[in-house]
């Protein structure tokens, strides 16, 4: 069902009424929309994030760092596993790109602890 379907205005106007809605409710609109993607990525409610972060008193799950996110709603990025869908933590956005650059792959997350540690002691 469309949703302009048995509403009282056309299409065009329903439009520019939204656009102006978003115009005038910027922070309501980047909420709805970040916990929409929170839902849609991960399948996680805010409530399940909020009570995430509470869990690990806003600190990443790797590094301990406060915050570190992207956003200021939502300051730790959801960790998951790509394969699964599993979702492991909240983690700050250096250590969730970490991660990725590695593939999620401890063997090579070791190998590369191993290599800063052998070239750390001169």
């Amino acid at each position: 069902m469309s949703f302009w379907k048995n509403q009282s205005q056309c299409k065009n106007c329903g439009r520019e009424y939204m656009r102006k809605w978003r115009r005038e409710n910027t922070a309501r609109q980047k909420q709805i929309q970040r916990k929409s993607q929170l839902w849609k990525n991960y399948s996680l409610t805010q409530e399940e994030y909020e009570k995430m972060f509470r869990a690990q008193q806003g600190k990443c799950a790797i590094c301990g760092r406060l915050g570190g996110g992207t956003s200021k709603e939502y300051p730790l990025d959801v960790e998951h596993c790509h394969l699964t869908g599993k979702i492991r933590g909240l983690v700050c956005s250096p250590c969730n790109l970490g991660l990725g650059h590695f593939d999620d792959d401890p063997a090579r997350l070791r190998a590369a602890a191993d290599f800063v540690e052998e070239k750390s002691i001169s």
